[in-house]
């Protein structure tokens, strides 16, 4: 069992972001949410089984994006949604751009990556709409 440091560290004001993983931590285990965002290396490495599920998940979004072609995936991690949400921002304006995977959104400094944004075109001449696609695996 792993000792918080002392002093805990602490995220600077302004530079936490909420992302549905830690909502969902935080609905779990409130100290999982405060540690994940406090001290997230204290984090111990999957085991083999929940290793083999989070690599069933990337290979089941892999396959979800060759059903829509043309997509552009955003390459910025989630250590980077700064520049997740600059990619997508960019690829949102491009019309070229028919999908757009992985992307980022954020609203009240509520982050979320979409597995897969769909452009749909507007019938009747206006702006285009999106079409969010959630991948599951189960």
């Amino acid at each position: 069992m792993a000792i918080l440091p002392d002093p805990m560290p602490q995220a600077s004001p302004g530079t936490f972001r909420l992302s549905k993983s830690k909502y969902l931590s935080g609905l779990q285990c409130q100290k999982r949410l405060y540690l994940e965002i406090h001290a997230p290396t204290l984090a111990s490495a999957p085991d083999e089984q929940t290793q083999a599920i989070l690599d069933m998940g990337t290979e089941v979004g892999e396959l979800a994006r060759r059903r829509v072609p043309g997509g552009v995936l955003v390459t910025a991690d989630h250590r980077h949604p700064t520049e997740a949400l600059r990619q997508t921002a960019a690829l949102l304006v491009d019309p070229a751009v028919p999908a757009i995977f992985e992307g980022a959104v954020e609203c009240d400094r509520v982050l979320v990556r979409v597995d897969i944004l769909e452009r749909v075109a507007s019938a009747s001449g206006g702006p285009d709409a999106w079409r969010l696609i959630e991948v599951k695996s189960s």
